[in-house]
């Protein structure tokens, strides 16, 4: 216990208590920064590229256009990236799934001389 302030135990800081008593110096402590967040629509976005969704490229760069609008308060480029490159690689497998499709019903003819 402390002798100072009964009840409070030798180590222990007040709420509110900043200021550095044991060292003898009345410096405030510096101001935590606040935890980065990842930026929930790149996680959205890599969600939707793992399910083959082409739309996880938009979604990946609405949320890479989010955070750099944050300046520093957001993360998750990677994901977003990630997310805008596989959403871009299943629309061209799409594109080419239908492309094979319509080739198939018109009896294999191209439309295209």
């Amino acid at each position: 216990m402390n002798a100072e302030q009964p009840g409070v135990a030798d180590g222990d800081t007040l709420p509110g208590a900043n200021l550095h008593e044991r060292q003898g110096d009345t410096a405030r402590t510096p101001p935590r920064r606040p935890r980065r967040r990842t930026n929930p629509l790149a996680i959205a976005a890599l969600i939707l590229a793992v399910l083959l969704s082409p739309v996880a490229a938009l979604f990946g760069h609405i949320a890479l256009g989010q955070i750099a609008r944050s300046q520093g308060r957001e993360r998750g480029t990677a994901p977003a990236w990630i997310a805008v490159g596989l959403g871009y690689l299943w629309l061209v497998g799409l594109l080419i799934i239908v492309g094979a499709v319509l080739v198939a019903l018109d009896g294999g003819v191209l439309p295209w001389p």
